[in-house]
């Protein structure tokens, strides 16, 4: 069974219904909307092996093989799935997350003394340009506070579009009014520390300025262009020579890859 609260995997004996195990590891514990789960067997080495899909939304999916003499999971993909429970988050944290990644839905910052007023900028309802992509290009180039967070809310009043609001940190979030739908992004995601399984972190890069880095793969390069898939870019990471690579940036789009040492200033990229 798939529990979502607290978050992780439950054997179950379904004649007596009691709990055998509980697993949960941090490939699970970092996935954003947990929604099912489903075993298969698929052939390798002239041997079924059991496979556990664990999927999520928006787009997520985790893979796990079962040990076929212990029925116990082991790494498919990724970490083990070892017997722990996720770890609670802060209570009254701030939202770590970007527009790429979801966002927060329904938390607002909550100013601290020290900090700037909020902006808030209301939307008209004829305003076809007043939306959530406007919203973080304000938070960019807002001159009077350093905006680190933004949120935008779609109005229930019928005069009204929406209205935006930005924030100049966020290291508290609380509940949002219910009288608006809003979701809280952060301009910039936290360091990235997810792995391939996990879906990594789209729209970031580790800098290219200041960390060691090679691209090992040129898509669209005018001269011998070498494309790589997502998986190959993994692999030439575990394998570069020149250095020990510790993360990897791929393009889906032009089939680039970038090996990196370190990852310095990581922020966000179109790419």
């Amino acid at each position: 069974l798939l529990s979502k609260e607290p978050r992780e995997i439950v054997r179950v004996n379904l004649e007596t219904g009691a709990v055998k195990e509980r697993y949960a590891n941090p490939s699970l514990c970092a996935m954003k909307q947990p929604e099912g789960l489903a075993l298969f067997q698929r052939p390798a080495s002239g041997a079924g092996v059991t496979t556990l899909v664990v999927v999520g939304e928006p787009g997520e999916v985790i893979f796990f093989d079962a040990d076929p003499t212990s029925c116990s999971l082991s790494a498919g993909a990724g970490a083990a799935m070892n017997l722990v429970e996720c770890p609670d988050p802060p209570d009254g944290s701030g939202c770590p997350l970007s527009i790429a990644e979801g966002g927060c839905p329904d938390r607002v910052c909550v100013p601290t003394p020290s900090s700037p007023p909020p902006i808030r900028v209301e939307c008209a309802a004829d305003d076809t340009d007043c939306g959530l992509g406007r919203c973080r290009t304000l938070c960019e180039i807002e001159p009077s506070l350093t905006c680190t967070h933004y949120s935008y809310a779609v109005s229930s009043d019928s005069g009204s579009a929406g209205a935006c609001t930005l924030y100049e940190g966020c290291a508290t979030a609380a509940e949002a009014p219910k009288t608006d739908e809003v979701v809280l992004y952060a301009l910039s995601a936290a360091s990235c520390a997810r792995t391939l399984v996990q879906g990594g972190c789209p729209e970031r890069r580790c800098s290219k300025t200041k960390n060691t880095h090679a691209k090992v793969c040129r898509g669209k390069a005018k001269k011998e262009p070498n494309p790589c898939m997502r998986r190959e870019c993994e692999r030439l990471c575990e394998t570069h020579a020149e250095f020990q690579c510790s993360h990897f940036a791929f393009d889906e789009i032009d089939r680039d890859c970038y090996v990196f040492e370190s990852c310095l200033d990581e922020g966000w990229s179109d790419d």
